[in-house]
């Protein structure tokens, strides 16, 4: 079974914004008001998964201002390179256990 999150960056009245983050597999929602508050929470909510999520589906109100849009795309962007970097290691760790495996130096 995929794990699926949805992530939906809404307005609150006052024109700030907030992410909603949904477990797709169940329906719990979670609101968070900030990129710090959203990754701890991601990590809660992955936590019965052992932290492995296959997708999260991004949306956006209409009404997001280009300004907010960019905070949270700038921050995405900054989660994937710390991501890659965290598969990156995952992969290199890997081949090494296979070389020490199979007799060959490192």
């Amino acid at each position: 079974m995929s794990v699926i999150f949805e992530s939906n960056i809404k307005v609150n009245e006052d024109g700030s914004w907030y992410i909603e983050l949904i477990d797709t597999s169940d329906g719990e929602s979670i609101i968070c008001n900030s990129t710090d508050e959203y990754e701890k929470k991601y990590e809660e909510l992955s936590e019965p998964y052992g932290g492995m999520v296959d997708e999260v589906k991004w949306t956006k109100s209409d009404n997001l201002r280009p300004d907010h849009f960019d905070e949270i795309r700038l921050w995405m962007a900054e989660l994937q390179r710390k991501a890659d970097e965290v598969e990156q290691a995952h992969k290199d760790q890997q081949t090494a256990q296979q070389q020490a495996d199979q007799g060959m130096p490192l």
